[in-house]
């Protein structure tokens, strides 16, 4: 394995010309672990790159490293790449991770009252958190933007450590629409159009 990206050309004419499948995985394995490394290629160029393998293998275990790397992209570009193999058998598992880990970099986060704040929501620190820095109203929202239609499997709310920024009652809403940034009025989601939980927190 190579400590640099150096050899990048090389290896890629290697898996390119040879004849050997062993040789040719073994190169395009060590072409993908070089694209990882610390280089001044950008992500468009990357991406280019991860393409060239694509087009050249169907070994698995190949694409689940051209994966690994993939998830390290922020374009749309590699989240369509990514999510092209969400429907294969051996690979989705790879390929959902991949796509979540890419889309998350796109996600925003808004909010009717202390909004400057409310990217700590999606921040990835557990001991971070948003607060509306004011007395709990009616109405008072946050939300989160998930950048494409996605599917969500579960969600977990946790205020247990903050005890002292308990909401006395809250909804959540899943839905297509975006509140408006100009008087901050409660978002109201298309579909559908009544809670999908409520509650009262609790310590």
């Amino acid at each position: 394995q190579w400590p640099t990206a150096t050899p990048l050309t090389d290896v890629y004419t290697l898996a390119e010309e040879t004849e050997n499948p062993t040789t040719k995985t073994a190169a395009l394995q060590s072409y993908l672990r070089m694209l990882k490394l610390p280089t001044t290629l950008d992500d468009a160029t990357r991406l280019a790159h991860y393409r060239q393998v694509q087009e050249m293998t169907n070994d698995d275990e190949t694409l689940r490293t051209l994966l690994g790397g993939l998830s390290q992209l922020h374009t749309e570009g590699a989240l369509d790449f990514a999510e092209e193999y969400l429907t294969h058998t051996e690979l989705r598992k790879e390929a959902a991770i991949a796509a979540e880990q890419i889309r998350s970099t796109f996600y925003t986060a808004t909010a009717s009252v202390n909004d400057a704040s409310a990217a700590r929501i999606i921040d990835g620190d557990d001991k971070s958190f948003w607060s509306s820095g004011i007395g709990q109203k009616k109405g008072q929202w946050v939300q989160v933007d998930l950048f494409r239609t996605s599917a969500i499997l579960g969600l977990v709310v946790d205020f247990s450590p903050n005890p002292d920024h308990l909401p006395r009652e809250y909804a959540i809403y899943v839905g297509g629409a975006t509140p408006t940034t100009t008087n901050k009025t409660p978002p109201e989601p298309t579909k559908p159009d009544l809670p999908v939980a409520v509650g009262t927190a609790t310590e």
